[in-house]
């Protein structure tokens, strides 16, 4: 019950707002078959290996405001994590698409 269905769309849309760069955010996926939770893993290309292709959902140092489009085929359900204080001006606004 932890984190927010997805519903099975495709793709996570995110916009990230704050006034400074002291705040960090993680974005954890589950899925129903394995049970579990994990940081998700999002693919940037160009690696030499699996390892290099694919890097952690994670957005550091946000200062002003963000737009980004996440592919999450498959996953059930995701979780937003943000391992520092939060202030009243840190704000993640997200919805899902199929396209």
């Amino acid at each position: 019950r932890n984190g927010y269905s997805t519903e099975n769309q495709q793709y996570l849309h995110i916009q990230i707002e704050n006034n400074d760069a002291s705040e960090t955010l993680t974005l954890y996926a589950y899925n129903y078959a394995f049970g579990s939770w994990s940081i998700l893993y999002i693919p940037v290309g160009g690696g030499a290996t699996t390892e290099a292709t694919y890097v952690a959902a994670a957005f550091t140092t946000i200062d002003g405001k963000k737009m980004v489009t996440v592919p999450i085929h498959g996953v059930d359900r995701v979780a937003f994590v943000c391992d520092s204080s939060v202030d009243a001006n840190f704000v993640v606004r997200a919805a899902c698409s199929t396209f």
